[in-house]
């Protein structure tokens, strides 16, 4: 028998960062997403699919949206949803739980037989927490899934070791892992469908497991991925070298894709324009892009051995303290910022 492990698609997810039209757009696909892994276990001839956690981003997801993710299930009665609720999903208001095909989790360890498979799961609090592994009751003559939703550190993992689980389903954690838990069974968070920003990169999708066989594997899935790229202009001489140099080191980047620029470098040559330049160069490129510019201004530093001024007085204070030369330029820049009466970022 072939399962579908997923977990954490965040329906509703705020996107804080992203503009308007690229908030709207990835809301969508998130919905979307889960339509997708229908669709896959249709194609596959998979029947049950589990979700482990943070279906809903809280309270923000709006009911159309949430209304569509219930009648996805209810339209596929074929398919038997396995859904245990994350931290995420309990603040979530108005969940439709009375559709036959639709199998849910409480506070206390719940366990569903279908034909060689045991699927239990249990939904963790402050009240069971401690008591969970403790309470796990499963028979070596199946195999076993676990689901939960936790960060793993949290449930002290040497505390399910020879229980007889052969698959731990986790959510939580938003990148795809797999290690063994003991001599029989592995523990798996399947990671979450889409990078939801610049804290998510690596690829995304959900996990098909053979109870038969007793493999898993990670399918790629997400509908477009998200990427950072750290890109030194140091070597440049104009502002055309560095957008042309900046274009070039995006070019792996598939199209539709959601990209950051991070430039770094120090330069002679004023950049007051690189944003706006990369942005009409790359943006059709790209559904979202933006650019974080951690340039420093290349000093002649000649210029200031004897300058009696307070700019002059820094600038060797600085120099005397002989710090390696990238920490040096960028205390550098930022002092000759604020000489200049400029804002700095002082979360860098």
């Amino acid at each position: 028998m072939k399962i579908i492990h997923a977990a954490d698609l965040h329906i509703g997810s705020a996107f804080g960062d992203f503009s308007n039209e690229a908030k709207r757009q990835r809301k969508a696909e998130l919905v979307n997403s889960f339509k997708r892994i229908v669709d896959y276990a249709h194609e596959n001839s998979i029947s049950i699919i589990l979700l482990s956690g943070d279906v809903f981003d809280k309270d923000r997801v709006n009911k159309a949206d949430k209304d569509y993710f219930y009648q996805i299930i209810e339209g596929n009665p074929d398919i038997s949803f396995y859904y245990l609720k994350g931290n995420h999903d309990i603040k979530s208001e108005v969940n439709k739980e009375d559709i036959p095909n639709l199998f849910l989790f409480n506070n206390e360890w719940k366990y569903y037989n279908v034909k060689d498979v045991v699927i239990a799961g249990v939904e963790i609090s402050s009240n069971n927490k401690s008591i969970i592994p403790s309470t796990l009751n499963l028979t070596s003559d199946k195999f076993n899934i676990v689901m939960l939703h936790s960060d793993i550190k949290e449930l002290v993992i040497n505390k399910f070791k020879n229980k007889f689980i052969d698959y731990m389903a986790l959510g939580h954690i938003h990148s795809y892992s797999c290690n063994n838990l003991d001599s029989r069974g592995v523990y798996v968070y399947s990671g979450c469908l889409e990078g939801r920003g610049f804290d998510e990169f690596g690829e995304k999708g959900f996990v098909v497991i053979d109870s038969i066989a007793k493999t898993h594997q990670f399918i790629p899935f997400a509908v477009r991925g998200v990427y950072e790229v750290k890109i030194d202009i140091t070597n440049t001489k104009t502002l055309y070298d560095a957008v042309k140099l900046i274009e070039e080191k995006m070019l792996f980047i598939p199209k539709g894709s959601i990209a950051r620029s991070i430039v770094i470098g120090s330069v002679t040559y004023p950049l007051s324009e690189l944003d706006k330049r990369l942005h009409l160069a790359l943006d059709f490129k790209f559904m979202y892009y933006e650019v974080k510019n951690k340039t420093t201004k290349l000093l002649n530093l000649i210029d200031y051995q004897h300058d009696l001024s307070l700019r002059g007085e820094v600038i060797r204070t600085i120099l005397s303290k002989k710090l390696d030369l990238d920490k040096q330029n960028q205390i550098l820049d930022d002092c000759i910022k604020l000489l200049n009466g400029e804002d700095i970022d002082l979360c860098d």
